[in-house]
């Protein structure tokens, strides 16, 4: 049997589209499109997985952020690492190329693989810091309170648990960094050799790095919540609108089946009435159309037997009333009418026989 196919949604009409349409009812331009298109995945179809937009989202994010980190890295390149100490300038130029790496692996939609370049990078980029200023002061421990930053980032632009990887590496690294991996001034050797001091100078990063990474984390996890229940209500609703639209194409087939059903049941009734001329309506589409097909060829031979069987009784009457006629006038000339058979000819030709046996008796009267 004949199955139509689905209609086909339109992309601007389906549920998914309206729930991401902007509130006006039009995608507002955006400043950054010159930007979304270096450093953003490109944008999901309508009917793309909530997986997938989700990706395209967090994709946005990064381009966001790390448009943010680069104009910061280019002011501090220009202003500090050109004005107030040149050896920032390796630190700062490497951290702006491989941000530039991490845009092109966000546009090519490898949005994890981006997320931990940023996160590393800027791990790299404040850990190395240090360098730039030859021994470790005093001065500079506040230093070590930026590793927040990228821990921020970790959990933003990663899973929720790289927050405490990333808290883990800091730590480690604040330890390694107070005792023996950089060169330090006398102050500063004096303040760490006492243990009460060198506690003070480690619990304050440790105990930022902890506190930053459990609220990061949890702030994170009640997103990503939020999230799904909203993806699970999505889904819900395109359910609800794939089942409601579903049920109104059943509904439009099954009048479309009882309206096909009462045509062939009224060509039915025709033909036994004895109207062989009536022909269900073929069109291209319907649920029934190899039926009423069928239908239709039986009918018209029917017909053409019932013609046949007509034909054949005239032909049969006209051969009765020939033979019989032509024994009333004894094998002479017949009166005849036309009946549109062949035997017509037969009568014609017997008439044209009789005609020619009783001339030359005619002749010899």
């Amino acid at each position: 049997m004949y199955t139509r196919e689905q209609p086909s949604t339109d992309n601007s009409l389906s549920t998914i589209a309206l729930i991401e349409r902007d509130p006006a009812g039009q995608e507002r331009p955006s400043r950054l499109r010159w930007w979304y298109r270096i450093a953003a995945p490109p944008a999901p179809m309508a009917t793309a997985s909530l997986r997938e937009r989700e990706g395209y989202r967090r994709g946005k994010y990064i381009s966001n952020t790390l448009l943010g980190i680069i104009a910061i890295l280019v002011v501090v390149l220009v202003l500090i690492g050109g004005v107030v100490n040149h050896s920032l300038l390796p630190n700062l130029t490497l951290t702006l190329l491989f941000l530039c790496i991490g845009a092109f692996f966000n546009q090519r939609g490898q949005v994890i693989v981006s997320g931990i370049i940023v996160v590393l990078v800027l791990d790299v980029s404040i850990m190395g810091t240090f360098l730039a200023f030859g021994k470790m002061t005093a001065f500079l421990l506040p230093l070590l309170d930026l590793l927040v930053i990228p821990e921020l980032f970790a959990a933003s632009l990663l899973p929720p648990r790289f927050v405490f990887f990333d808290m883990v590496l800091h730590i480690v690294y604040v330890i390694c960094a107070l005792t023996f991996l950089f060169p330090k001034d006398a102050e500063l050797t004096a303040l760490l050799s006492h243990s009460a001091s060198f506690g003070d100078a480690l619990a304050k990063p440790v105990v930022i790095q902890v506190i930053t990474a459990i609220i990061a984390y949890t702030w994170m996890r009640s997103v990503i919540r939020s999230v799904e229940r909203a993806d699970r209500a999505t889904s819900l609703a395109v359910l609800e609108r794939n089942v409601a639209e579903q049920a109104q194409h059943e509904a439009e087939q099954k009048h479309q089946l009882e309206r096909e059903i009462q045509e062939i049941i009224q060509v039915h009734s025709q033909v036994a009435n004895g109207y062989f001329e009536a022909r269900v309506p073929l069109r291209q589409g319907n649920f029934l159309w190899p039926v009423a097909g069928s239908l239709n060829n039986l009918i018209a031979r029917f017909q053409s037997l019932i013609r046949e069987t007509q034909r054949l009784r005239r032909t049969e009457e006209a051969i009765a009333r020939f033979f019989h006629t032509r024994n009333r006038v004894n094998n002479g000339p017949i009166p005849w009418m036309p009946t549109g058979t062949t035997i017509d000819v037969l009568v014609q030709q017997h008439n044209t026989f009789s005609q020619s046996l009783r001339q030359p008796e005619q002749e010899r009267l």
